[in-house]
Order: structure tokens, then sequence, then C-alpha cells
């Protein structure tokens, strides 16, 4: 940009006759009195208040159509009233092994939304009247209006730059109120789904809800409630619009039941029973900044400033500024029905405790039900501590609970299934569940039921049916990880045969280990699956030219020759066993793969399973919904099925890993 050498005053001259033109063009002096197309003091003040955002949201994540790619729109808005818009690609891998550049954002536009600065918005995905999705954004104003857009997924799924923006107005919702909008949100609920919920918070402490029926644009149904004296600083809606939580300055959290049209308050706390009631943060805080669930939707998590009155002057109230308090909400009436199949087997839980305890399960069972959907990421940390309670505090009632939900896991509309059949663990049972539904078992073993077996609360039976489940689980999960690594391998040779391009696809690695754990288990593996290993080993030296093939593997600490004895873990030197096991170097197999993983690069770690992961696997594999063995491997099947691995997950328990970095690495003397 050339500099502009000018004295203020005859600036200040300019910019008043261009502001009084009322034209696009202004003056630029550039030495020689020329003149240069500018903008005008009036574009310059609303560019400016455009720059001012005051408010951002994320939309969810949506999958492109003609690719594997995802993407997402991230909302700004600001004091001018416009929203614009920006176009994010969800980041195509996760490891520094692929060389691969993200996409920068794309700017999508500008939407001129209000005539005020916008305070608060709002994403959510509904269907419309022609059972098309439509991407809904619900924005609020200093105003106090509120109005809801709808934005074209396809056409966002084809914006390449800035084009015309594809939101268009659905409604505006109209009120008796003026006072400024402070929060918003919005909720699809599971029936119908051609309505959805919207709450609004406003800065005089007022809660406002109605019902947006997407058929004919009207919203319906609206009402009004004071619910805090001061501004409603947080709303979030929980199971499915049921139930609505909200936070305010004035240092409350309240829950709100939305029933028949209307919002009905219950109590925020609900403890475990047999727990003393843990300690009430609002004692030493004087406002809440914000709330959200917990992904299971048993707690929710209240931001909280603490009140510096209350802290020590010298210490905390220099470095402690606010704190972040969970809440239990399980056990209570959400709005869900109530399971009467879950009953109590302790005797001595008065009837209060015994009600308590029957939401409780209800609402575990509601939220672990809504974990088999593989669109929800299975992320479950506050339904494991819920079940990590009910196993000290009323261990007789956690076990009746999960043995309906594992018979409610295994049985479908044709079929009930028994704890005795489930004692049996036949392989037909496991080989017609889906992948996530084995992953969530996996998780439910380990970090509950088989968590302290040999405890105080450990039972011999039950322990011995959930190591058995585990087991059975974990076998049919890795013959689906083999048979998938075999499928790729005749599937990457299709392509490479009909001299079509495979470059996006997934490379298999391993392919060697797995025959030879095939060949081990020969006796109890598929018989589809050993038709598979059969057809990979006739291929002979072809192979190398479609995967990673290498039987031979080596130490890397003292170059000795590694033999495949275990999937899991792998000893250096001769398997003689008149060696003396420790002084072999013992090192650990990828989980993926079943390679050496390497001890110089960074691995992928299971925080569940402790399982190493050196290889990630394609995404397709942790959405089967039955045993790929139970069909023949059909090599010309669709190329994205084995796309490149985008998210790091771990193929046993489903849920994301983590890097796990050399001990150097993190030592605080690396030399």
């Amino acid at each position: 940009m050339k500099k502009i050498d000018m004295p203020v005053h005859e600036m200040a001259v300019v910019i008043a006759q261009a502001g009084s033109q009322n034209t696009k063009e202004a003056f630029s002096y550039n030495g020689e009195n020329k003149l240069l197309p500018l903008i005008t003091a009036k574009q310059y003040s609303r560019r400016n208040a455009l720059l001012s955002s005051l408010v951002v949201a994320w939309s969810p994540v949506l999958p492109s159509h003609n690719t594997i790619s995802h993407w997402c729109i991230l909302a700004v808005g600001s004091k001018s009233g416009d929203v614009s818009f920006w176009k994010i690609y969800k980041p195509g891998h996760y490891t520094v092994d692929v060389c691969t550049v993200t996409k920068d954002p794309i700017f999508v536009g500008v939407l001129q939304a209000h005539n005020s600065s916008v305070c608060a918005m709002s994403w959510e995905v509904s269907c419309s009247r022609s059972s098309k999705s439509s991407l809904l954004l619900a924005t609020g104003c200093s105003d106090g209006s509120v109005k809801i857009w709808s934005g074209d997924i396809e056409g966002l799924n084809q914006c390449t730059d800035a084009k015309e923006v594809s939101f268009s107005s659905v409604a505006e919702v109209t009120t008796n109120s003026s006072a400024p909008v402070s929060s918003i949100s919005l909720s699809t609920p599971a029936q119908p789904r051609r309505e959805v919920n919207l709450a609004v918070g406003r800065v005089s402490g007022s809660l406002e809800t109605c019902i947006l029926d997407l058929c004919s644009n009207k919203v319906e149904n609206s009402s009004e409630c004071h619910a805090h004296d001061r501004v409603v600083t947080g709303l979030s809606w929980g199971l499915d619009g049921h139930c609505l939580y909200s936070c305010s300055q004035d240092n409350s959290a309240r829950c709100w039941i939305f029933e028949k049209n209307q919002l009905e308050e219950v109590p925020v706390h609900t403890n475990f029973p047999e727990l003393k009631e843990s300690i009430d943060l609002s004692v030493v805080s004087h406002q809440c900044f914000g709330l959200t669930l917990g992904p299971g939707e048993v707690m929710i998590a209240v931001v909280r400033s603490l009140d510096p009155n209350m802290l020590d002057q010298m210490y905390q109230a220099r470095t402690q500024k606010a704190v972040v308090e969970f809440i239990w909400i399980g056990g209570q009436f959400l709005g869900i029905p109530l399971n009467k199949d879950i009953y109590i087997s302790n005797k001595q839980s008065a009837k209060s405790s015994e009600t308590n305890f029957l939401w409780w399960g209800s609402n575990i069972l509601w939220s672990l039900k809504n974990y088999e959907k593989c669109e929800t990421g299975l992320v479950l940390w506050d339904v494991i501590a819920a079940l990590q309670v009910l196993m000290k505090s009323a261990p007789a009632f956690l076990e009746t609970l999960m043995h309906k939900w594992v018979t409610d896991l295994f049985s479908d509309d044709q079929q009930r299934v028994s704890i005795d059949a489930l004692c049996q663990c036949r392989k037909d049972m496991m080989s017609n569940v889906s992948s996530r539904k084995l992953h969530l078992l996996n998780i439910i073993c380990r970090k509950v039921m088989l968590r302290d077996p040999a405890g105080e609360n450990g039972n011999s039976t039950s322990t011995d049916l959930w190591s058995s489940l585990l087991l059975s689980s974990e076998r049919e999960l890795r013959e689906r990880l083999v048979a998938f690594t075999f499928a790729a391998v005749l599937n990457r040779k299709s392509y490479f045969l009909k001299g079509t391009c495979a470059e996006n696809m997934w490379f298999p690695v391993g392919v060697a280990q797995m025959r030879s754990w095939v060949s081990m288990n020969s006796g109890g593996v598929h018989n589809q699956l050993r038709s598979l290993s059969s057809t990979i080993k006739r291929l002979g030296s072809r192979i190398n030219s479609v995967c990673e093939y290498s039987a031979k593997e080596t130490c890397a600490y003292c170059s000795a020759p590694v033999h495949f004895e275990s999937p899991d873990i792998a000893l250096c030197g001769s398997v003689d066993p008149t060696i003396v096991p420790t002084e072999r170097h013992k090192l650990s197999r990828c989980a993926a793969s079943m390679r050496l993983c390497s001890v110089l690069e960074p691995t992928w770690y299971c925080v569940c399973c402790g399982g190493m992961v050196d290889k990630l696997v394609p995404e397709t594999y942790f959405t089967m919904k039955t045993s790929p063995l139970l069909n023949a491997a059909d090599p010309d099947v669709e190329l994205s099925l084995y796309s490149a691995p985008a998210v790091p997950r771990c193929p046993f328990c489903g849920i994301l890993l983590q890097r796990l970095m050399p001990e150097f690495l993190l030592s605080v003397s690396p030399v």
C-alpha cells in the first residue's frame, strides 16, 4: 500500500467531501493530485464494525458428498449486525508420516442478519419438508430480535470461494421483551424430526422457549418465564430437547423440564444416595460464566468465577480466578420414560433411594443406547465415572443394570438373548453385532465390570461372565481387522491390475504377521478367514506391489531376530526354551498391524486397553454393522471403503488414541 503524504486538515476535508457526496468514490492524495477509488466514510464505519467480532459459533461437522473429507462452518457475529461465514475442512490426517497440507479456510460470505450487534448464535441440523437436511442458525441481537436462518448444505458443500451467501431467512421470533439477547440454543428433538426447539436467554434474566415448525416455517407455542435475577450467560438443551439447563450472573445453575411446551424447574443437584453430599461451589463463587453437558449427559460442567472476598488475598486471589464445577444430573426425571425392567436387589434401600436408583439406571441406559450410533463420538467419561460410583455404592444394582444393558446389546426385534446364552459366548452372536457395540462392550468390561475383579465388590460368577465377554469380543474384532486388511490387499491388487490410481487408498501393513496369526489359530478362526489367508499366500511375490509384506523382523536394541509368538508382545532372540527369558528384549506389537512398534518414532497409545498402535485403521472398520466374514470378500468393493485413515482410533476400544512419546523426549534433561 502506498503511503499518503498529506496534511491532517486536508485529509479531513477530503473525507468530509466524500461523505457528503454519498458516493463509493473518495479521494487519495499521492503527491500528484490524482483521484483513486476509495470507500466512503459510511463504508469505513461499517467495515470497522464488522471487524469488531463479538461472538463465534461452530456448526456440526458435515460430510462431503463426492469425497471422504468433512467440513464445518464458522460463523462470526459482529457489532454491525453482520455474520461472516468461513468454511473449514476437517484435517485429513493426524499423523506426521502422511505428508499432506490441510486446506486453508474458505471465506463463504457475509449475511446482514441484524441492524445492531450480534450477541449470541447457535447451530443445528434438521430435516425440512422434503426430508432434506438443512443447516439452521439462530442469531440473537442486542436490540432484542431473534432470527432463524437456513443454510443450503448442498450449496455450502460445493462452495469454494466467496459467492452469494447460501443462507435464507426462515423465521423471526417475536416476543414482548426488547431486552438484549445474551444466550441462545437450538435443539432437534428425536420425535418429531421436523420441529426445532429454541431457547433464548436475555440480559433481564428472562428465559423464552418456542418451537419452530419446519413444514410451515412458523414459530409456535412460545412461552416465557423469569428464570434468573441477572444476565443469562449459558443455555444448553439435553436428552433430545427434553430438558434445558441455564446459568446466570446471579450465581445460579438451573434445570428445566420442557414438557407440553412449558418449562418446569427441577432440582439440578442429584447426588448418589450412598455418597455424602458434594461441596456446593456456589458458596465461594459470585457468578456463572457458562455451562455445557457432559458427553453422556449424566452431568453438567458449570464455569464459576470465584469470589475474591472468600479467597486468601496474598496467594489464592492472585492465581485462582475461576473454577469448573461438575454436577451429577442423572438421578432425576429428565423427560425420558422410566425403564421399569430395572429392579434393585438391595432390600435395605429406602423408597426414595430406590426411585433415585431407577432414574439413574434409566438415564444411563438411554445414554449407552445413544452411543450405539456410529455418528455419536465414543467419548463417555461421565458415564464411566457414574458406573464406577455405582460399583462402589450399589454393586447389586449395577449388576442388574449391566445385565439388562448387555442383553439388549445382543438382542434384536426377532430374538431376545438371555444371560445364560451370553455365558456361552457363541461365535455367531459376536459376528452379528456391529463393531460399535463391541467397542462399547470392551470399554464397559475394562473400565467398570473388570476394573477391580479381586476387590471387595468382586463376584466370581460375574467376573467370569464379563471376562468371557471381553475375550470373545476382542477375538471377534481381531478377526474383523485381519479380514479387513486381507480384503484391502485384494482390493488394491484389483485396482492395480486395472491401471486405476490407488493413491488415496489405505496401504495395508503387517500382512505377513496376520497370516502367521491365522496359521497359529487355524482351528478357531472363521473358515472364510482361512480362505482369504490362502488367497494372499498364492499371490506370492506379486503382493509386494500392493502392500507391505515382510515376515522378517529384528530387535531395535540388539538386532536379533524376532519371531511371531503373540499379536501383542514379542521377545527377541531364539524361541528355544533353554534361553533365559530375561535375556531377551520385550517389544510391543502394533494392535492394528501386529508389526513391531517403532522405538524411535512416537506411537499411539490407548488409555483404555493399553494397546500400542503404530499404523492407523480406516474409518470403515469402525462402522461395520456385522462381521465382513459373513459374506465373501469382494475385491471390486468401492475405493472409499479403504481410504487412508484420518482419525486415530483404537481398533479394540474405538476411542481416540493419544501420542506416547519416547521417554527421552519427556525428560527435563534430554541430552
